[in-house]
């Protein structure tokens, strides 16, 4: 069975994201923890503090990538920087704004013409 999501979160919408953090300690992990629970849109988020890894499951129709890292970053932490973790956020980056636009996008039957036709 799968656990509830919280009350605003599109099912169909959920993404999940993992980040490599640097500057993580015990006073910047309780902050951060705390500001994951309470960012609106945010379904779930685990912090390994062994690892530094972040790993959250987020709502991609109302919130994205950046909002999340802006979110890290007002925690006083940083995002890895390496190459491979720049191509993973830009893959979330494009990612996102796919979800975004189709659960804004009307449906359209096959056998309707475009607009404007």
């Amino acid at each position: 069975m799968n656990k509830p999501h919280k009350p605003g979160i599109h099912e169909a919408c959920l993404v999940t994201r993992k980040l490599l953090l640097a500057g993580l300690d015990d006073d910047k992990a309780a902050l951060l923890s705390s500001a994951l629970a309470d960012f609106d849109g945010i379904d779930s988020a685990a912090l390994d503090r062994r690892r530094s890894r972040l790993r959250v499951v987020y709502d991609a129709a109302r919130i994205d990538i950046d909002a999340l890292e802006r979110l890290v970053r007002e925690c006083g932490l940083s995002i890895d920087d390496s190459r491979w973790a720049r191509i993973k956020e830009g893959w979330y980056r494009f990612v996102d704004e796919n979800v975004r636009d189709n659960f804004r996008s009307q449906p359209r039957g096959c056998h309707h013409p475009p607009p404007g036709l």
